[in-house]
C-alpha cells in the first residue's frame, strides 16, 4: 500500500471490473506418425552411431515446429512418396504395400484442405535392431566411412528417401581485381593461384586476421607479388565453394559463398554441419558435413576436395589428330577436362578414350596424357552403398512403446505434451499397423486424457474391415475424449503418372479430413457445434458406402460415419464419442468442457498466491460470470436467460474451514451445454377438415 507523508493530491488508478477471461483456441492439431525425413523427436539430429551416442554437437532434441501450410509440412518432413518399412520381426518388408504408404504426408494435406491452419506434427521412427541386434541402427545414409583425413556427407535424419542421391561440391573461384580490397574479406578467407603445368595450386589464408600468407612458405602476400608472374596467364582468386544438396519436398537447396576454414562466418563445417547455427538450418538441411580433424584448416579441406585446379581464365585449345606436343602442353578432351602431356610425342588419328577419373593417365598414339580435371573443379558425394557409404533406412513399423506415452522422455507423444494450443491429436494411419489398436488404447487415449492436457483425439479403424470389426475396434476404448469415423476415404493419388500403372486414387484414413473439418466447423460456427454435417472436401469417393441400417447399428456404439447421400455428396454423419457416459455422448460436449475448463484456467491464473477471503472470491465469480455470460449471449449454452445457462458460487458454501487451511479455494460452476439434434422428428398425422389443431 503506498505511503501518504507529504500533503497533497494523491491520484491513484484502480480497476472496479473483474479480470476478463478469454477463450482459449480449440483449432490447433497435432498430428503424431512415420514420415519421409525430418527431426525425430527424442533422436539428436544428425543420427545415433552404432555406440548410441548422441553425434557430437547435435542440437538437443525440442518440441516440434508449428506448421500453417502443406508446404511448411514439405520443406521439412519430405513429400508424397512412399516409405520402407520393414516388419518389426525382422527386416522382411510388409507383404502389403499399402501399409507404406505416406499417410502422414496424405493426412496433413487433407487437413490444409479441409479447413485446417496450425499444425504440429511429432515424427515416428523405430529403430531397426542393428547387426546381431547389438546396437541400434540410426537409419541414416552416409557417403562413406568417416576417418580423421576425409570428408563424408551424411544424413541429419533417418530416412531412404537420400539413398542414391548426390550432393555436389563445387569450386566457385572469384578473380581479384583490386589488391586493396583484400583487406575487406572476412576472417577465415582463402585465396589461391592454379597450378601450372599440373603443378598443385598456391594458396593463402588469413586466418583469424586481415593479412594473407602463403600457405607453405609463410611469406605475407603483397602487392609486389601481385599478381605472380608466370609463363601461363594465371591470377588470383577468392575461393569459396558452392554445396548443392536435396531437399525435403524433392527438389536441390543451394548454398553459395561457404567458406572452407573454420575461422570463416560462412563456414561449410558449420552452415552444413551437424548443428547450424540457423534454427531453419537445422530443421530444412537434409545433409550436413563430417570433416576429418585433420582437415582443421583451409588449405587442407581445400586440397581434399580439390587435388586438381586449373585456372578458369586459361584458353586451351583442343586435341588435334597427328599433332606433336611437347611436355606440360595442354589441351580439353570432349569431356570439358584439361589433359596435360606428360610423355612428350605425336597424337593418333583418332580421339583416345579419354579418362574422366581425376589423377589417372591415357595413351594417345606417344603421347602420354594425364587428366587434371575440369577448370571449375566440383567432387561429388553420392550417398548409401552406391557411394561406397551406408543405406538409409525408414526404419520398423512402429508400435506404442514407438509413440510412447506422456511420461516418457523421449518419445514423439512426450514432446507434444508441453505444447499448450493443441487442441486435437491423431495419428493418421497407424490403424494398419499390425499394434495399431495397441497405439490407439495405449498411446492416443492416454495422452489426451492425461491431467490438464485440454485436447482430444480423433480415432481411426483400419482399411478392409466389416461393421463387426468396427464394433471390435470401438471395444477397446472407452472415453469421452475420443471420436471414432469410419471407413477410409479414396482421394486423389499425388504420384500418380498418366500411363503408368500407379492408380489415379489412394486409400487413406479419415483421420486427415477429421481434423480439418473440426478446425472449420469451429471457425464458421463454434466448439460448441457438433463437427457434423459437414462436407468431405478432397474425397472422390469412400472405402465403403454405409447405409442407413448399417448405421443404425454403429451410431449407437459410437462409431460415426462417413456417408454419401446423392446430390449432397460426401458428407459427416455423426458426432458422438467412444464413450459409455450417456451425459458425454457428443463429441461438441465434450470439446466445449474443454474449453471452458481451459480457458476459466488460463484466464483465473492471477488468483493464486492473493488472499483466500470474500473479496477474492467475488473477483473470481464476477470474473467467471462475465465470461460465461459471454459464452451465452454468442449462444453457445442452453436457457432463455443467464441464470438458466449457468452459475458460478464461490464462498463459504463451496469452501470448508478445512480447505481455507490449506490453501484451497473452491468455486463451484454448472452450465447448460447445448446438445446436437441428432434425430429430427417429426409427427404428422390426419387431420378433419375444418377441425382446429
Amino acid at each position: 500500500m503506498p505511503e501518504y507523508l507529504a500533503p497533497g493530491v494523491y491520484v491513484e488508478e484502480v480497476s472496479f471490473s473483474a479480470p476478463t477471461i478469454e477463450g482459449v483456441g480449440t483449432t490447433t492439431t497435432a498430428f503424431v506418425g512415420p514420415t519421409l525425413t525430418g527431426p525425430v523427436s527424442g533422436m539428436p539430429y544428425g543420427g545415433l552411431p552404432p555406440n548410441n551416442e548422441p553425434v557430437a554437437n547435435s542440437p538437443a532434441p525440442t518440441v516440434p515446429q508449428l506448421l500453417t501450410s502443406f508446404g511448411d509440412f514439405q520443406n521439412i518432413y519430405g513429400g508424397f512418396a512412399n516409405l520402407s518399412m520393414t516388419l518389426s520381426s525382422g527386416g522382411a518388408v510388409p507383404s502389403d504395400p499399402a501399409r507404406n504408404v505416406n499417410y502422414m504426408a496424405l493426412a496433413v494435406q487433407a487437413f490444409f484442405t479441409n479447413g485446417g491452419s496450425e499444425l504440429y506434427v511429432s515424427r515416428v521412427f523405430a529403430n531397426n535392431p542393428g547387426t546381431g541386434g547389438a546396437v541400434i541402427d540410426p537409419g541414416i545414409a552416409t557417403s562413406g566411412t568417416p576417418s580423421n583425413s576425409n570428408v563424408v556427407v551424411a544424413g541429419r535424419f533417418p530416412g531412404a528417401f537420400l539413398n542414391r542421391d548426390t550432393v555436389t561440391v563445387t569450386l566457385t573461384p572469384m578473380k581479384v581485381q583490386n589488391f586493396n580490397n583484400l583487406a575487406n574479406l572476412p576472417p577465415g578467407s582463402l585465396l589461391g593461384v592454379a597450378g601450372s603445368g599440373g603443378a598443385a595450386p598456391t594458396l593463402y589464408a588469413n586466418g583469424t586476421g586481415s593479412t594473407f600468407v602463403n600457405t607453405s612458405t609463410s611469406a605475407a602476400l603483397t602487392a609486389a607479388n601481385f599478381p605472380p608472374s608466370q609463363k601461363t596467364p594465371q591470377n588470383l582468386y577468392v575461393l569459396t565453394v558452392q554445396v548443392t544438396a536435396p531437399a525435403a519436398n524433392g527438389t536441390e537447396m543451394v548454398f553459395i559463398g561457404l567458406g572452407l576454414d573454420p575461422n570463416n562466418p560462412n563456414y561449410i563445417g558449420n552452415v552444413l554441419g551437424v548443428n547450424p547455427p540457423r534454427p531453419i538450418d537445422q530443421l530444412q538441411n537434409q545433409v550436413w558435413f563430417n570433416i576429418g580433424s585433420t582437415l582443421d584448416t583451409g588449405p587442407a579441406l581445400f586440397n581434399a576436395l580439390f587435388p586438381n585446379w586449373i585456372d578458369p581464365s586459361i584458353s586451351v585449345p583442343a586435341w588435334k589428330a597427328n599433332t606433336a606436343y611437347t611436355a606440360n602442353q595442354l589441351v580439353t578432351d570432349s569431356n570439358g577436362n584439361i589433359q596435360i602431356v606428360e610423355t612428350a610425342g605425336t597424337s593418333g588419328n583418332t580421339a583416345p578414350a579419354w579418362n574422366t577419373t581425376t589423377g589417372q593417365t591415357t595413351t594417345d598414339g606417344t603421347v602420354t596424357w594425364k587428366n587434371l580435371g575440369a577448370a571449375i573443379p566440383s567432387t561429388v558425394f553420392t550417398l548409401g552403398t552406391a557411394g561406397g557409404g551406408t543405406n538409409g533406412n525408414d526404419g520398423a513399423e512402429p508400435g506404442p512403446d514407438d509413440y510412447g506415452t506422456p511420461s516418457v522422455p523421449g518419445k514423439p507423444f512426450y514432446y507434444i505434451t508441453s505444447l499448450e494450443d493443441v487442441a486435437i491429436v491423431a495419428t493418421p494411419g497407424s490403424s494398419c499397423y499390425a499394434q495399431g489398436e495397441a497405439i490407439m488404447s495405449t498411446a492416443l487415449i492416454p495422452h489426451v486424457e492425461q491431467q490438464r492436457a485440454y485436447r482430444v483425439a480423433i480415432l481411426e479403424a483400419s482399411y478392409g474391415l466389416l461393421d463387426s470389426d468396427y464394433q471390435n475396434v470401438r471395444g477397446q476404448v472407452d472415453s469421452s475424449y475420443g471420436a471414432l469415423y469410419v471407413p477410409w476415404v479414396w482421394t486423389p493419388n499425388p504420384l500418380a503418372v498418366a500411363g503408368t500403372s500407379t492408380p489415379a486414387n489412394v486409400l487413406v484414413p479419415p483421420t486427415g479430413f477429421m481434423a480439418g473439418i473440426y478446425v472449420r466447423s469451429d471457425d464458421e460456427n463454434s466448439v460448441a457445434k457438433a463437427p457434423a454435417n459437414e462436407v468431405v472436401l478432397g474425397a472422390v469417393d469412400f472405402e465403403r458406402h454405409i447405409n442407413f441400417a448399417e448405421q443404425q447399428l454403429l451410431n449407437p456404439l459410437g462409431i460415426n460415419c462417413l456417408r454419401y447421400f446423392p446430390d449432397r455428396g460426401y458428407l459427416v454423419w455423426g458426432a458422438r464419442t467412444v464413450s459409455s457416459d450417456t451425459s458425454l455422448m457428443y463429441i461438441n460436449v465434450r470439446r466445449y468442457l474443454v474449453y471452458l475448463e481451459h480457458s476459466i484456467d488460463n484466464g483465473t491464473q492471477w488468483a493464486v498466491f492473493e488472499n483466500n477471503g470474500p473479496a477474492l472470491w467475488a473477483r473470481v465469480a464476477d470474473s467467471i460470470d462475465s465470461f460465461l455470460n459471454s459464452e451465452f449471449a454468442n449462444g453457445n449454452l442452453l436457457g432463455t436467460s443467464p441464470s438458466e445457462a449457468y452459475f458460478v458460487r464461490c464462498d463459504r458454501t463451496t469452501m470448508t474451514q478445512n480447505d481455507l487451511d490449506n490453501g484451497r479455494m473452491v468455486c463451484l460452476i454448472g452450465v447448460a451445454v447445448l446438445k446436437p439434434a441428432e434425430f429430427v422428428i417429426f409427427r404428422i398425422g390426419q387431420m378433419t377438415a375444418g377441425a382446429k389443431s
